[in-house]
């Protein structure tokens, strides 16, 4: 009945809002033309329409298109390996730690992260841990000459090392941005060596996550 009566008055029914979700600006009466937007709570990615539209089609009747509202779903960081190491294996999501140990004889390289590895809201991890052999040590941190410097992280965005937690020669480090967000600088840059010896990172200029 309350359909029938919304059609009648030439408005859009109320829309349902997505499960751990919300509607911005959500309004009394949806008429001609009316939008709304979506979005997802923290921990959860928007799948489907980010927006929706009240139009008149043939029938002249009102309706929402796309006609099928998006939904929220969770964002779940997968389970890494870890050479010379052991990872608790369990469901992580946004903000959840990263659990693991290194097996005897071994111990955490703190090149490789400098906190604990955090699951981030793209799904991807802040860092990956690696473990080293009780017999190396790793090289200290002002060893200009073995090691690039770290090149951080854009905020809003992210970064994956290859290989993972090394800045050594020929290592390579990709940016991200989070949605939303556009990047601008370099996608990658590389850590190579210069004319004085020293090893820095090709092009130089970090990039930034700019709001779209």
């Amino acid at each position: 009945m309350c359909l029938v009566l919304s059609l009648i008055s030439g408005e859009c029914p109320d829309p349902a809002e997505p499960q751990n979700g919300y509607i911005t600006h959500p309004r009394p009466h949806y008429v001609e033309n009316s939008t709304i937007h979506f979005f997802c709570l923290r921990g959860y990615l928007l799948s489907g329409p980010a927006t929706m539209f009240c139009l008149r089609y043939l029938s002249n009747k009102l309706s929402w298109r796309p006609r099928e509202p998006p939904v929220c779903d969770l964002v779940v960081c997968q389970v890494v390996r870890i050479t010379n190491g052991e990872v608790e294996n369990r469901t992580y999501r946004v903000d959840d730690t990263l659990g693991f140990r290194c097996l005897t004889g071994f111990h955490l390289d703190p090149r490789s992260t400098e906190t604990l590895p955090r699951c981030q809201e793209d799904g991807t991890w802040s860092s990956v841990p690696s473990c080293l052999s009780n017999f190396m040590t790793p090289l200290s941190s002002g060893d200009e000459l073995n090691s690039c410097t770290d090149p951080g992280s854009p905020e809003h965005g992210s970064r994956t090392v290859t290989p993972p937690g090394a800045f050594h020669q020929g290592a390579l480090v990709r940016f991200h941005c989070q949605d939303g967000y556009k990047l601008k600088g370099p996608l990658k840059v590389e850590c190579q060596r210069q004319e004085d010896g020293s090893l820095a990172w090709e092009p130089s200029p970090t990039p930034v996550c700019l709001s779209e």
